[in-house]
């Protein structure tokens, strides 16, 4: 590892040597001007290739060294979930995995009870998507949002290569009209843009096209199709569904200024981990609902504070969906942390529009 990251530091002199019979050469009347641009443009493929085997190797060593982390985050979630759910006093033990509107639907009638219909709470949150159009706002966003990139943020963003390549795609293939609140999609545009970005070479991409054809297919079927295709395996309804519920929070997850990098833009969640299962309690008209999350290093609690506020945000919209008589919901997440991994970084306990994130030192 230290020996090819130490690589960069021999560039200077291989810069040195090169230049150095580049000058040799150029102290000389050459027989012919061909023979000096040869040589210089030898040397810049040198450099280049040297440049490039580097980059490759530093990339390889920082890909392994994510997969190392990740395996040692799991394994110490393994090691501290029992004491977590001790003190909870939970019997749910495992992570719960929403990949599709039945399963929110199955865990909320866990939830309310066992005179919960699952197949009306199913239906209920299919329903609220289709009637609140949901599809169509999603894309006005992310067109919005890939449009509004201007040149300068364009420039100087980690990711421009890629936001630049979607902002072009997005004027030749313009595919909702600028009010979000009304005008139809044209998803006849919407598939020319879907098969530009396709071609973009990046995998970067994925996750928006998943939405973008998701969506796509949605909006193709009637009212009753809509109903089965939202309830498939795999499909666009999770994505819709937190979509659904971000917009009930824009102040805490959309930018009010055009947005800067790639990971920026609106793309979608197409499944979420809630880590600790938590509950929902339902009193009169007003509902209580709590979540919680695993991160190994202290490091990581600006992250696990993004990642409650999007899964309470599912949660509360859910609830007001499926118990319509509800009025307040009151959403607290629980971030867990090794007590060991606070001591010396700024962990506290945060207040904002949706809820609350209390930290837990375990």
């Amino acid at each position: 590892m230290k020996v090819v990251r130490s690589m960069s530091g021999w560039l200077p002199l291989l810069y040195a040597y090169f230049l150095g019979r580049a000058h040799s050469q150029l102290s000389q009347p050459p027989e012919e001007e061909s023979e000096v641009k040869q040589l210089l443009r030898s040397l810049d493929a040198k450099i280049h290739s040297l440049d490039a085997k580097i980059d490759s190797s530093n990339a390889r060593m920082d890909k392994n060294f994510g997969q190392l982390h990740h395996a040692l985050g799991i394994n110490r979630e393994v090691a501290y979930r029992p004491t977590i759910f001790n003190m909870e006093a939970m019997s749910q033990t495992s992570p719960l995995l929403l990949q599709s509107l039945p399963d929110l639907a199955i865990w909320l009638a866990q939830q309310y009870g066992v005179f919960s219909d699952y197949t009306e709470l199913l239906n209920m949150l299919c329903t609220a998507i289709i009637e609140e159009d949901v599809a169509s706002h999603m894309l006005r966003r992310i067109q919005a949002e890939i449009q509004g990139m201007a040149p300068a943020a364009r420039d100087t963003c980690r990711d421009k290569k890629e936001m630049e390549e979607l902002y072009q795609a997005m004027l030749s293939y313009k595919f909702a009209p600028d009010d979000d609140e009304g005008g139809n999609i044209n998803t006849t545009e919407l598939e020319k843009f879907i098969t530009c970005v396709a071609k973009i070479n990046s995998g970067k991409h994925q996750p928006l096209l998943r939405t973008l054809r998701g969506i796509k297919d949605l909006l193709l079927r009637t009212d009753e199709q809509k109903m089965e295709y939202l309830t498939k395996a795999g499909g666009v309804g999770i994505c819709l569904a937190v979509f659904a519920a971000q917009r009930q929070e824009p102040a805490v997850f959309f930018k009010a200024s055009p947005v800067k990098n790639y990971n920026d833009i609106t793309r979608g969640f197409h499944e979420l981990e809630i880590n600790v299962q938590g509950k929902v309690t339902v009193v009169n008209k007003t509902a209580h609902v709590w979540v919680g999350e695993f991160k190994s290093s202290g490091s990581l609690f600006s992250q696990g504070v993004k990642q409650l506020k999007v899964r309470l945000a599912l949660l509360k919209w859910a609830v007001c969906v499926t118990r319509p008589k509800v009025s307040t919901v009151m959403a607290l997440g629980k971030l867990y942390i090794p007590a060991m991994e606070c001591a010396n970084l700024q962990v506290h306990d945060v207040e904002y529009e949706g809820g609350d994130i209390q930290l837990v030192r375990v």
